[in-house]
C-alpha cells in the first residue's frame, strides 16, 4: 500500500500518458491537449467535471463556459470561490469533438490523470459532477452497474479508499438542456451544493476492516457453543442472514449453506447443515424476544419456511424496505448499494457474486455454485452481510426515529404480504 491507495490503483496512475494518448486520440483534435487541473483548493475541495466545452478548450482552464457560470453563482451564494477554494479537473482532459459526451473508453484512458490528482490534492470533498465524473471516479471500483445519475446524486459516500467525502450530482450542462434555473434539475442541484458543503469540516468516520470482526466458526460444536450464547445473552436484536444454494429455495436438494449473525457486538459465520446447529438456530429464530432484522426478510422467511419447516417469529425490521422509504429512486435498495453510500465499502463481493448466480440464468430455483467456494470466503462474506445489515439498521433506525418502529414491525410481519382488506 501506498498512502490509501492500492497497489493496483497506483499501478494505473503511473502508467505512461502517452501511450494512453496515443490509443485515445483526443489530443489531436482539440486546442487545448491534456488541460492540467487549476485552482488553488484552500478548501480541499475537487470539482470533476465531464470534459472540455468551447470556451474552456480555447482558454484552457475547466469550466468557464456557460455551465460553469451556471456553478460558480451557485457557490458565490453559498460563499465559495471555485478557482481559490477548489480544484477542477475533467473526466476527459481534451475537448470531444463538437462537445459530445465522452466514450467509456476515453473516460478509461484519462482516468488515470484524476487518481493522480486525488493523490497528490488529498480533496476532502470529491464532488462528481455528472455520469461521466461518475465513470470515472466511482466506476474505477464498482464492479455492478452504475444506473443513472439520478440514483447516486445527492449521497454524501464516505470512500474509504479514497479518505474522502465522494459527492455526485448532476453537471450543470444538464440543468441547462432541461430549462436552465428554472426547471427542478437547478433546484436539487443547489440543495446538493448545499449539503455537500457542509462536509468541508466533518471528518471521515474512522472505520476498520471488518471482516476482522467475522468469527469464522466451522465446526459442529463451535457453532452449537456459539448460538447457545446468543439464546442465553438474549440481545434485543439480532441481523441475520443466510448463505443458500440459489434464490429461491422450492426445488429438491435446496438447502442453507450458511448463517451469520450480528447483535452489534460479535459477529459468528457459521455451517448451518448440522442438524444439531440447525436445531439450535431454529430455537433462536422462533423465540420472539430476540427481534430480528434482515436486508429483504422475505429472503429468510421463505427459506427459514421452507427448509426448517418454521416461521421467523418476534421480525424487527427490514433494512431494504427501509432504504426505499428513507429514498424512493431506483437502484439504490442493495446492501451492497447501501453499504457503499453509507460506509465507504464499494466492493466485498465481487470474487463471489458469480459462485451465488443460479446456473440456469431463467430459473429462480436454480442451484448454483457455491459449494465451490473455500469455507472461508463464503463464511467471511457471510458475516460481512450480517454486520453491514445491522449497521444498516441501527442508522435506519436513527434517521426514522422511534415512530418509525411500528410501522416497520408491521410490514416486517410476513402476514403483511397477504393480508387483504377487510380480513
Amino acid at each position: 500500500m501506498k498512502g490509501f491507495f492500492s497497489d493496483s490503483q497506483i499501478k494505473k496512475t503511473t502508467t505512461t500518458g502517452s501511450a494512453r494518448c496515443v490509443k485515445c486520440g483526443l489530443y489531436k483534435t482539440c486546442l487545448s491537449p491534456r488541460m492540467e487541473p487549476t485552482g488553488e483548493g484552500r478548501k480541499k475541495i475537487l470539482f470533476v467535471a465531464e470534459a472540455p466545452g468551447e470556451k474552456e478548450d480555447k482558454r484552457n482552464k475547466q469550466l468557464i463556459g456557460d455551465a460553469g457560470q451556471l456553478l460558480r453563482k451557485v457557490l458565490r451564494k453559498e460563499g465559495i470561490d471555485l478557482d481559490i477554494d477548489c480544484r477542477k479537473i475533467n473526466s476527459t482532459n481534451c475537448r470531444p469533438p463538437k462537445n459530445r459526451e465522452p466514450s467509456d473508453d476515453e473516460i478509461a484512458f484519462c482516468r488515470p490523470n484524476v487518481f493522480k490528482e486525488i493523490e497528490s490534492f488529498k480533496p476532502h470533498i470529491i464532488i462528481l459532477m455528472g455520469k461521466a465524473a461518475i465513470k470515472s471516479v466511482i466506476g474505477s471500483f464498482w464492479k455492478k452497474d452504475l444506473g443513472t445519475v439520478t440514483s447516486w446524486r445527492g449521497w454524501t459516500i464516505p470512500d474509504r479508499s479514497l479518505n474522502a467525502w465522494i459527492c455526485p450530482t448532476f453537471h450543470p450542462s444538464y440543468i441547462q438542456r432541461n430549462g436552465g434555473e428554472e426547471h427542478v434539475s437547478h433546484l436539487i442541484f443547489c440543495q446538493d451544493i448545499k449539503k455537500f458543503l457542509k462536509f468541508i469540516d466533518k471528518p471521515l468516520p474512522k472505520f476498520h476492516d471488518e471482516s476482522k470482526d467475522v468469527e469464522i466458526i466451522v465446526s459442529e460444536k463451535g457453532a452449537n457453543l456459539y448460538l447457545k450464547d446468543v439464546f442465553r445473552q438474549r440481545p434485543d436484536w439480532i441481523s441475520f442472514d443466510y448463505e443458500t444454494t440459489g434464490l429461491k429455495p422450492h426445488a429438491q436438494g435446496h438447502e442453507i449453506v450458511t448463517c451469520a449473525i450480528c447483535d452489534g457486538k460479535r459477529t459468528g459465520a457459521f455451517l448451518a447443515h448440522y442438524q444439531s446447529v440447525q436445531d439450535s438456530l431454529i430455537r433462536i429464530l422462533r423465540n420472539k424476544m430476540i427481534r430480528k432484522s434482515a436486508h429483504n426478510l422475505k429472503f429468510e422467511q421463505s427459506w427459514t419456511k421452507e427448509i426448517y419447516g418454521c416461521d421467523v417469529e418476534g421480525w424487527l425490521w427490514d433494512s431494504q424496505i427501509a432504504a426505499h422509504i428513507l429514498e424512493n429512486r431506483e437502484l439504490i435498495t442493495s446492501l451492497k448499494f447501501q453499504t457503499y453510500v453509507n460506509f465507504g465499502v464499494a466492493d466485498y463481493d465481487s470474487h463471489i457474486k458469480p459462485y451465488l448466480e443460479g446456473v440456469e440464468k431463467n430459473n429462480a430455483n436454480s442451484f448454483n455454485r457455491i459449494h465451490e467456494l473455500s469455507k472461508t470466503e463464503l463464511l467471511t462474506y457471510n458475516g460481512l452481510d450480517s454486520i453491514y445489515g445491522y449497521k444498516l439498521t441501527e442508522k435506519q433506525m436513527e434517521q426514522l426515529g422511534k415512530s418509525s418502529l411500528e410501522f416497520m414491525e408491521m410490514i416486517a410481519d410476513p402476514s403483511f404480504f397477504i393480508r387483504r382488506p377487510g380480513k
